[in-house]
């Protein structure tokens, strides 16, 4: 089952997006997972207001390598003025998307009137669409949403005014805002959305494996899907969904070969923040990167102890002696 699509002016092969993730999509982890098979890349989220008033603070989120490419650069706030203005600063880069989001359950995001408090203020939305898509002149302009809190039944005619606004696609993570990451993404609600939606919607919520796509595929009718926290130390998990969507029996590399890759992009990471922060910094991805390996506890806390890269290649080395097959 290959899903061929065209979307942002790019045609996919498979539907495989990475999905923007707060403190992980940093630039070198775009680029890792985008050389293991995710199609568009998107950036961490944006301030439209902090973008406006201070740009030099928020570079290090909207920079980008142009093997990161497609790229969706997502922006969030409030005020369609500030939207706009935003989407003006970031056209000179030409990524090939903005995105807006308005589906970050974030306390500090929606207590300002963004993320996924939008939702509930539909001709708040539709203005901040607007202004986007205005802005914007020949990027296309998506939307990353949630469902309202009535379970879809108002996000039904937001993604009506949403075409009408000039949006291009959108991306359904089919909880509440009340929800947040609780339970379990409604795939039947996405559905239903998807059949009467003028846009082509996306889904993203609950993949877990890449093995699993052909059936999230089936489940929901999405346009594509798009992966986030299972990526986090797994960016393998792209080329399991395309070989998944091929018919193909996956093979993973061995793990010498995947503590190898860890390393060149704690490096990477190191080269974006400098040794100190570079050091913290990869300490989040390696839970995700060991996670079920025999005496994986011991060595992450060995992990989050070492001071320094030489001290941390050394964990790493370490655990590569217990593993029985490299």
């Amino acid at each position: 089952m290959i899903k061929q699509i065209s979307l942002f002016g790019s045609r996919l092969k498979y539907g495989l997006i990475q999905a923007p993730l707060a403190g992980y999509s940093t630039s070198p982890f775009r680029r890792w997972l985008k050389r293991h098979g995710a199609e568009v890349t998107f950036s961490e989220m944006i301030s439209a207001d902090g973008l406006l008033r201070v740009p030099e603070k928020q570079k290090r989120y909207f920079e980008f390598h142009d093997d990161e490419r497609p790229i969706a650069l997502q922006l969030f706030g409030s005020d369609a003025g500030n939207i706009a203005g935003a989407v003006k600063i970031l056209l000179p880069l030409r990524p090939e998307i903005i995105d807006l989001n308005m589906a970050c359950p974030v306390r500090k995001v929606v207590r300002r009137g963004s993320g996924a408090a939008l939702l509930e203020k539909p001709d708040q939305a539709y203005a901040l669409a607007v202004a986007a898509c205005e802005a914007a002149g020949d990027i296309p302009v998506t939307v990353k949403c949630r469902l309202d809190s009535g379970h879809g039944v108002g996000l039904a005619k937001l993604l009506k005014r949403f075409a009408e606004a000039g949006v291009t696609a959108v991306t359904l993570h089919p909880r509440t805002m009340k929800q947040a990451y609780r339970g379990t993404a409604d795939r039947q609600a996405f559905r239903e959305l998807a059949a009467d939606s003028p846009l082509p919607l996306i889904y993203s919520g609950d993949i877990k494996s890449g093995a699993e796509t052909p059936a999230v595929y089936e489940q929901t009718d999405a346009a594509a899907l798009m992966i986030g926290r299972a990526a986090i130390g797994n960016p393998w998990i792209f080329e399991e969904a395309r070989a998944a969507l091929a018919g193909e029996t996956y093979q993973p590399p061995a793990w010498k070969a995947k503590v190898k890759e860890l390393l060149a992009f704690r490096d990477d990471l190191l080269v974006l923040f400098g040794e100190g922060k570079g050091v913290l910094e990869i300490r989040k991805f390696v839970g995700h990167f060991l996670r079920g390996q025999k005496g994986a506890r011991r060595f992450v806390q060995d992990f989050y102890k070492a001071k320094d890269p030489v001290a941390q290649d050394k964990v790493l080395a370490e655990f590569l002696e217990t593993v029985d097959s490299i």
